[in-house]
């Protein structure tokens, strides 16, 4: 860990000595860098749940997001513009993209599939408190739970895929279900008000060697001004034999608690946790399901935590 800062440490610095981009770095499509300023710095990071962008007044937003970090440098010999010049040309080009929210360094940008965030961080150099010598963009994406597209590709979907993207106020409306029993329903997050998922749940039903899960977002939706419960993914399982089970919410891999984390297990009387045969891991980042290595993943008997 300590040789690979090391590493982009080294790489940073002759970034900034030779007046270029660090390697791999781009600009955000949606907003242009100021003239002489370089890349210096450059992070991508999916399912971040640690940064926190705010709304006019103070109320913040949080939640797992593609986060991108983005230090820009001044080039040595050019001149540095203010702080105020930046934030200006920062507001103008947010202007352009009609923003839903514009709160100083913060705004919010949303289209029919993504909502993102982004922040403007400028600092001054030392003996010169009126020039940005360097200024950070930290932009945070999710996929819009509202702009969910019907029917969206899914890899596990089988042939519940046309559920993807429903909204309801009942299950009952979802008729696609009704042959199937109720088995079990788990809150995945937190999912408050101000989450950038919403609150997210996953419930099961069984019929025979059958079993679906339903993986759901319960939010306000804007154009028809009320809450409702979205179909974000759908997990159909075939050929489940005898005794086995679906567990969610209680499962561990190699150790680690991760509440989305589903898997296929065979209950044994008295037993401390259960192996898996299956797993599968729904990325509240994405709202897909993805495949998950069976080898280290153990659950707890239901109604243990």
């Amino acid at each position: 860990m300590k040789t690979l800062a090391s590493f982009y440490l080294i790489i940073s610095f002759f970034s900034i000595f030779a007046q270029e981009d660090i390697k791999g770095a781009k600009d955000h499509p949606l907003f242009p860098r100021q003239p002489d300023y370089f890349i210096s710095q450059y992070q991508v990071v999916d399912n971040d749940t640690t940064e926190t962008f705010f709304y006019p007044g103070g109320r913040s937003i949080t939640g797992a997001v593609h986060k991108t970090v983005i230090t820009y440098q001044i080039k040595a010999g050019a001149t540095a513009v203010s702080s105020s010049f930046i934030l200006s040309n920062f507001q103008a080009n947010i202007k352009r993209l009609k923003p839903k929210i514009e709160n100083g360094e913060y705004a919010n940008i949303v289209t029919a599939s993504t909502d993102t965030w982004v922040h403007l961080k400028s600092f001054v150099g030392k003996g010169n408190k009126q020039k940005s010598e360097r200024y950070v963009l930290i932009i945070g994406e999710n996929p819009r739970v509202a702009g969910r597209i019907p029917g969206a590709p899914s890899k596990f979907a089988g042939s519940y895929r046309s559920l993807i993207g429903k909204r309801f106020d009942d299950i009952k409306e979802l008729t696609l279900l009704n042959s199937l029993n109720f088995a079990d329903q788990w809150d995945i997050g937190a999912g408050t008000e101000n989450d950038f998922n919403g609150h997210l749940a996953v419930s099961w039903y069984a019929k025979g060697n059958l079993m679906v899960a339903l993986y759901t977002s319960k939010v306000y939706v804007e154009d028809v001004n009320k809450v409702l419960t979205i179909v974000l993914d759908v997990l159909e399982i075939n050929n489940v034999q005898k005794n086995q089970t679906l567990t969610i919410g209680v499962c561990q891999d190699a150790g680690k608690t991760m509440p989305t984390l589903a898997a296929l297990v065979l209950p044994a009387e008295n037993a401390q946790s259960y192996p898996a045969i299956k797993a599968w891991y729904f990325n509240p980042g994405t709202f897909q399901i993805d495949a998950w290595p069976a080898d280290k993943v153990k659950c707890l008997p239901t109604g243990q935590d």
